[in-house]
C-alpha cells in the first residue's frame, strides 16, 4: 500500500483513502447467505454438512453476577474465539471488492480503498456506493459514523465524499489527520511523527515502570526486560515507517541511550561503552539490519510479499554481487525514505556471500560479522 502511495506522490499526485468500518461485523454474517457463498465455492458433502451443524442452533445467554439472562438462538454471526469463525467471515466478505474499480485491501474485517486523485474523481464515490449496495444484499451493514476519509499528498485538494445512513439520507464522511492502520498510525504526508511519538513515549513508559519495579539491575536481567518489553514497541513494522529525519532517530536512540544508564555500574561509561558491556546493538543498526533481512526475504522468495518492489540491475559491466537493485532517480522524501528507496544502496555494498546466504539465520550472523564495526555506533 505505501509503495503505491510514494509513487503516487513522487509522480505529482495525491491520495484519497476511504476507511470502511462494518457495524458489528462477525456478529452480522447470516448463516443461510455464508452457507449459499460456500455451496457456490465448491464446499459441499459432509465438510458442507459439518459447517452448518456448527453455525445452527446455538444459543446464548447473559450473566451478571449469579444472575442469568433468558437463552436466545444465534441466528447470524460467526463464533468468535474459535478457529473456524475468522475463516467463515474471510471466505463471507472474500467478493465484496469485486466490482469497484479503485484499489482496495482486506484484512479480517478491515476495509479500505484508495486512488491517486488525478483519475476520474467519481471513481471513489461510485465505489463506496456500490459497496453500500453490497452491504445492503448481504446484510453486513457499514457504520457510516465511523467510515473515515484520509487524503494523502501536501496539495492534495480533499475533495468530500459521502455514504447513505440506510434510511434517506446521507452521512459525509470525516476526514482524519491521521489513521491507525494495523498498528502503524498513519499521516498525510506519510513523515509518521506521531507513530514515532506513540511508540518512543509508550517505550519510555515501560522503561519508568521497570525502574520503579527494579531496585538493582544488571547487564544481564536488562538485557532480557529491554528486548522483550521495550525494544519490539519501536520495532514493530519498522520497515514500513522508517525513521527518515536524523532527529527522529535521535528520539528513538533516546530510549536506550537513557535506560542503559539505569544499569548498576554503567552510568559513568560512554553511550558505546554501555552497548558493549550490555551486548545490546544500538536501535539504528537494528533498524538497518531489518531493512537488509527484509530485502533478503523478498529477493529469495522467503516472504509472501510481492517482488515489484525492486529490480535486478543486470547490466554485465556491474561489478559486485548477482543481486545488486536499480536505483531509479527520486525526488520526493515521501518515496525517497520509502523501504524500496532506502534501502538499495547498502543492499547493492554486500559481498556475494552474504546476499547468496543459504538460509535467513546464516544471513543474519554473516551480515552481523560484516557489519561488526556498527554494531554499537549510533553516529
Amino acid at each position: 500500500m505505501l509503495d503505491q502511495w510514494t509513487k503516487a506522490i513522487e509522480e505529482g499526485l495525491n491520495v484519497d483513502v476511504i476507511y470502511m468500518d462494518f457495524a458489528k461485523a462477525f456478529d452480522s454474517v447470516p448463516h443461510q447467505k455464508l452457507l449459499f457463498k460456500l455451496k457456490n465455492y465448491g464446499i459441499e458433502g459432509s465438510i458442507f454438512r459439518w459447517i452448518e451443524d456448527f453455525l445452527f442452533n446455538r444459543r446464548q445467554s447473559v450473566r451478571i453476577s449469579a444472575s442469568h439472562s433468558q437463552w436466545k438462538p444465534v441466528i447470524s454471526g460467526v463464533p468468535q474465539g474459535s478457529v473456524l469463525g475468522p475463516f467463515l467471515f474471510v471466505i463471507y466478505i472474500n467478493d465484496l471488492p469485486d466490482d469497484i474499480e479503485s484499489d482496495s485491501l482486506l484484512f479480517a474485517d478491515d476495509l479500505k480503498l484508495y486512488q491517486p486523485t488525478s483519475t476520474i474523481l467519481n471513481n471513489i464515490q461510485s465505489d463506496i456506493n456500490k459497496l453500500f449496495d453490497w452491504s445492503t444484499k448481504w446484510q453486513m451493514k457499514f457504520n457510516p459514523a465511523k467510515c473515515k476519509v484520509l487524503h494523502v499528498g501536501r496539495s492534495n485538494e480533499k475533495h468530500d465524499y459521502e455514504m447513505s445512513d440506510y434510511s434517506d439520507g446521507t452521512v459525509k464522511l470525516d476526514e482524519l489527520d491521521n489513521d491507525k492502520d494495523l498498528g502503524i498510525c498513519v499521516d498525510p504526508l506519510l513523515k509518521f511523527s506521531s507513530h514515532l511519538n506513540q511508540k518512543v513515549n509508550k517505550a519510555n513508559q515501560i522503561m519508568g515502570m521497570i525502574r520503579r519495579s527494579y531496585c538493582y539491575l544488571d547487564c544481564t536481567s536488562f538485557r532480557y526486560l529491554f528486548t522483550s518489553l521495550v525494544r519490539p514497541h519501536i520495532e514493530y513494522c519498522n520497515t514500513a515507517w522508517y525513521p527518515a529525519l536524523k532527529k527522529d532517530m535521535i528520539r528513538i536512540e533516546s530510549v536506550l541511550r537513557r535506560s542503559s544508564k539505569l544499569v548498576n555500574g554503567l552510568y559513568d561509561l560512554t553511550y558505546e561503552e554501555r552497548l558493549k558491556s550490555l551486548k545490546l546493538p544500538s536501535m539504528k543498526y537494528r533498524f538497518k539490519r531489518g531493512d537488509m533481512i527484509m530485502v533478503f526475504k523478498i529477493l529469495h522468495d522467503k516472504d509472501n510479499c510481492m517482488n515489484s518492489f525492486f529490480e535486478i540491475n543486470s547490466d554485465s559491466v556491474t561489478r559486485g554481487h548477482n543481486l545488486k537493485l536499480k536505483k531509479p532517480l527520486v525526488v520526493t522524501s515521501a518515496r525517497k525514505h520509502f523501504f524500496s528507496m532506502r534501502v538499495i544502496n547498502d543492499w547493492n555494498d554486500l559481498p556475494m556471500d552474504i546476499v547468496n546466504a543459504p538460509s535467513i539465520e546464516t544471513f543474519k550472523a554473516k551480515l552481523d560479522k560484516f557489519w561488526n564495526t556498527h554494531y554499537y555506533a549510533f553516529d
